[in-house]
């Protein structure tokens, strides 16, 4: 789990300077050259499904979670997310339940804001519900 700048906006979510940072320490400190985005779902939180190159050319593929381009009102909400990453960061890999591989969790507790990065189980096969 990373504490720093936590991304206001989708299009700096997956700005490859700001995801080759929150990536880091799961990449190797390879960075990530190119972004493609896959799936945008807007609902409260913004979950976005994207690929990412890394370095000279392994892509891997992801989701992220995050009060993006939302109003004032709805970040202010951002302690659920700073809770959420808390969870996978903290609880998830010491507690017997099934849920999706986060590969990053960044919190910036000052603004109350967090943002989580998943494996895209989509990719792999997995449904959802809808």
């Amino acid at each position: 789990m990373a504490t720093g700048e936590v991304p206001q906006t989708l299009a700096r979510a997956l700005d490859p300077q700001w995801l080759s940072a929150a990536l880091a320490e799961h990449a190797g400190g390879v960075p990530v050259t190119h972004v493609e985005t896959v799936e945008v779902i807007r609902t409260v939180a913004t979950k976005v499904r994207f690929a990412a190159t890394f370095g000279e050319g392994e892509t891997r593929n992801f989701g992220l979670t995050g009060l993006l381009d939302v109003a004032a009102a709805t970040a202010r909400g951002g302690s659920t997310m700073v809770l959420e990453a808390d969870f996978y960061g903290r609880v998830a890999g010491r507690v017997n339940v099934r849920v999706p591989d986060c590969v990053a969790a960044v919190i910036d507790r000052g603004a109350a804001q967090g943002v989580i990065i998943m494996r895209d189980l989509i990719t792999g096969g997995a449904q959802f519900c809808s």
